[in-house]
């Protein structure tokens, strides 16, 4: 990976953090190079996980990073209705875009990769997101 994306990841991690992010989550990927996912146990209670914790989510992220040509810093998993949808927060290498990214996230919006398990198929677009007990939870 480009050190310079990596350093972009964590900007946006940063500006995450300044919302509400757990620090720790920051920490881990500067410290480690791991990336964290927010995941809800049960009813409203929100918790973070390693992806070289989980196989079968690991392998999704690295089939996106690859179609998508990008680099994913944190993620969230949730379950809608049916299915369950991992939706990836990435820095891609589009340098000249990264500054309206960072403003759109002033606006807890942010560049997102999604990927339902069930249907099993993936797409780019925008994510509205709010940050709930340090933790990213997808708004839309």
């Amino acid at each position: 990976m480009d050190e310079k994306i990596r350093e972009e990841a964590i900007t946006r991690l940063k500006i995450l953090q300044e919302q509400g992010l757990e620090e720790a989550v920051v920490q881990r990927y500067i410290q480690e190079k791991q990336i964290s996912y927010s995941v809800s146990v049960t009813d409203g209670i929100l918790i973070h996980q390693i992806f070289d914790q989980n196989p079968e989510l690991l392998a999704i992220k690295k089939e996106v990073e690859q179609e998508f040509d990008i680099h994913v810093f944190y993620a969230t998993f949730q379950k809608l209705g049916f299915t369950c949808l991992l939706t990836m927060l990435a820095v891609d290498s589009y340098v000249d875009e990264w500054e309206y990214e960072k403003e759109n996230m002033q606006e807890h919006r942010a560049t997102a990769y999604a990927y339902d398990l069930e249907a099993q198929w993936s797409e780019a677009g925008e994510m509205q997101y709010k940050i709930v007990h340090g933790c990213i939870v997808r708004e839309s």
